[in-house]
Parts: C-alpha cells; sequence; structure tokens
C-alpha cells in the first residue's frame, strides 16, 4: 500500500466512518501520475482539484453518490476519456462545463440522473469526440419546471450531431416516435450497439429506419416496444452484422414469435430479458 506507482486503478467506497477530509488526505497520499481509472463514491470539489494536478494519467472516471448538488464539474481533469455520473440529485446546469471545452477528448459518457431535459441534451450534442453515450432513466421524476423533460426535438437534435457514436443507450423512451428511428438511420450508420427502451410511439414505419445500420451488433428495443413481429423479422433481415436481439414485455411479440426468429437467423443470440439489469449503473 506505500508503494505509490501500484495505485493504478482505485475504487474507493462509501463508508459512514471516512470523511470527505479522510478520503482527501488518502488521495493526497497514496494517488499520483501512475493513477488511470477511479471510482468515487462521495466526491468533493477539493477532490476533483487533487485529481486535475497530480493524477495527469487518470482517463476513467467515475462518479456515484446520493447527493451531487455541490460538486462542480468544472474541477473534473480535462483529460478524461470515459466518464461515467450517477446521481439523484445533479447541481442545475450540470451539464455546462462538461460542453465548454472542458472535456475536448471525451470518447464514452454514462449519465444516470433524473433529470434530462432539451438543455441536457443540446449541450451534450457538442460532444463531437463521444463514440459511446448512456442515458440511464432519461423521463424525469424530478422535473426542472423551468425546463421539463426531454422530447423529441431535443433527442433528434443530439443524434443528428454525434455522427461518431458507436453506442446509444437511451431508456425511458416514450417522448421518441418514428420520426427519431428515421434521424437514428440515417445519422449514425457507426452504431454498433443501440439500446432504446419503451419506445411506447415507435410504429412498424419508424422500425425499418433502422435497416441502414449495417454495422450493428446489439439491437435492445426492451419493454413496451409496439412493433409487429413481420416487421421485425424484415429489419433483422438486413442488418448482416446482427449478433444480439434483446426484448421482453412487448405488445405484439411472442414466445412463438422469438422462436421463429431463431430459427430464421441462427447467427444471432435472441435474449427475453431486461438488458439493464445486467448493466451496472
Amino acid at each position: 500500500m506505500k508503494d505509490k506507482h501500484l495505485w493504478k486503478d482505485a475504487h474507493i467506497p462509501a463508508s459512514r466512518k471516512s470523511s470527505l477530509t479522510k478520503i482527501l488526505l488518502f488521495m493526497q497520499t497514496y494517488f499520483t501520475d501512475a493513477l488511470e481509472t477511479l471510482t468515487l463514491y462521495r466526491a468533493s470539489n477539493k477532490m476533483l482539484q487533487l485529481l486535475n494536478k497530480q493524477c495527469p494519467r487518470l482517463t476513467k472516471l467515475s462518479i456515484k453518490g446520493k447527493d451531487l448538488k455541490t460538486t462542480d464539474l468544472s474541477f473534473l481533469p480535462s483529460y478524461l476519456m470515459e466518464l461515467h455520473l450517477g446521481s439523484y440529485q445533479f447541481a442545475a446546469n450540470w451539464y455546462c462545463p462538461l460542453t465548454q471545452g472542458l472535456l475536448f477528448q471525451i470518447e464514452k459518457l454514462e449519465v444516470f440522473c433524473p433529470n434530462i431535459t432539451n438543455n441536457t441534451l443540446g449541450h451534450l450534442a457538442t460532444l463531437r469526440t463521444l463514440k459511446s453515450l448512456q442515458l440511464v432513466s432519461c423521463r424525469s421524476s424530478v422535473v426542472d419546471e423551468s425546463e421539463g423533460t426531454y422530447t423529441e426535438r431535443g433527442f433528434t437534435c443530439l443524434v443528428q450531431q454525434l455522427t461518431e457514436l458507436r453506442v446509444l443507450r437511451f431508456q425511458q423512451c416514450s417522448q421518441i416516435s418514428d420520426t427519431a428511428f428515421f434521424k437514428i438511420g440515417n445519422s449514425l450508420t457507426k452504431l454498433e450497439d443501440l439500446t432504446l427502451h419503451y419506445c411506447c410511439n415507435i410504429t412498424d414505419v419508424g422500425l425499418k429506419h433502422l435497416k441502414n445500420l449495417q454495422a450493428l451488433k446489439i439491437l435492445d428495443l426492451g419493454g413496451g416496444t409496439p412493433v409487429s413481429p413481420e416487421a421485425l423479422i424484415e429489419v433483422l433481415g438486413c442488418l448482416k452484422s446482427l449478433l444480439e436481439l434483446w426484448i421482453f414485455d412487448t405488445e405484439y411479440i411472442r414466445q412463438q414469435h422469438i422462436a421463429q426468429i431463431e430459427e430464421m437467423f441462427p447467427r444471432l443470440t435472441v435474449c427475453v430479458q431486461d438488458r439493464w439489469e445486467c448493466m451496472e449503473v
């Protein structure tokens, strides 16, 4: 533990016995330029400032906590390539520092946040280096009345700008319809992993726009997607690179249709379960 250069990957769990001051002292003592990956369950502005100063090789950072209201993300290290943020409470306009030239080489962003708005998506759309974007709990449970929740307009703006995306994962997509699927099929042609859950306003017409995604390897339509088995089979027949299909709790697709898909596309692994439960949030 005394060898500071052993601290290449660090995971600091939440503990009632460890105050922010103690955690900061620990970081000051052991973290050096050897640190590359870090997970924090409690974070302060002083911690982020320390990382900026002492850990120039830190490229993967995960910050998780019940309350990040007082965490100023403008102190994040600018050289991050992967960032995971998870909290039930963020500061107002938390996304602004991320999109003002701070994260100039960010490639992967994962956010668990109950308050995603059009302003949020508009700012994230400026992160043109992104190759992977995951937004969880996108339907606001705590709505900022001055902004509201996100709409299809905000979603399509994001899709049109982030054309380098290989991975796009959205949860609670009840706001989007066939128009958004048209934008995905025409703008995100490099996609390899697409997850869209609870697209209750999508139709067979919208689903067929995904035929253009020839690089797609994983398609997860989640639950509540009211498309027909015929339309789904037609799309699957066009996606020659597809290896995994995740689908559950759909209105029209039954077990016999799943069996038919497995027989028609033997290369395809069909998973009838919620993929979010298999992912770490």
